[in-house]
């Protein structure tokens, strides 16, 4: 073989090395990418059962969270701060579910199941004193739906 025969011969293997990694960087990027998305699901589940857990195990959180979401006139002003406590950390997980949503590491579909519960905060007596300490974009969302 001559010369420029081997050159060209090393250049199309140089070539198809590179494709085969690009293959192999892309294929890593995917799985990373589903685990990612994987364990945002898992987080925002594990939060959600954080919550429910908790409202399950203490009676008195249980009756204070039911009677604020009926009318937080009737709250003592003891149990009307525990009561915006619970509703900012329910409301804090729906924000994260959105953050993550926006980043794209939560799916549309997923979404659609936290969007629903979004959508309806912004009618909540408790929605002006929660919504100051949220992020303004989930802010606009919550309030356009």
């Amino acid at each position: 073989m001559e010369m420029k025969n081997w050159k060209d011969l090393f250049e199309l293997i140089g070539i198809g090395a590179i494709v085969v990694s690009l293959f192999f960087v892309g294929l890593e990027l995917r799985q990373n990418t589903d685990a990612v998305k994987a364990s945002t699901i898992d987080g925002l589940s594990s939060l959600s059962q954080e919550f429910y857990l908790l409202m399950a195990s203490d009676p008195e959180l249980t009756r204070i969270f039911r009677d604020g979401r009926q009318d937080m006139g009737q709250l003592s002003e003891n149990e009307f701060a525990r009561f915006l406590w619970i509703e900012r950390s329910r409301v804090v997980r729906l924000q994260t579910a959105f953050l993550q949503w926006q980043r794209g590491t939560l799916g549309d579909q997923d979404w659609m199941f936290y969007r629903s519960f979004v959508c309806r905060e912004s009618e909540r007596q408790s929605w002006d004193s929660t919504k100051t300490i949220l992020v303004p974009d989930f802010v606009a969302y919550a309030e356009s739906c």
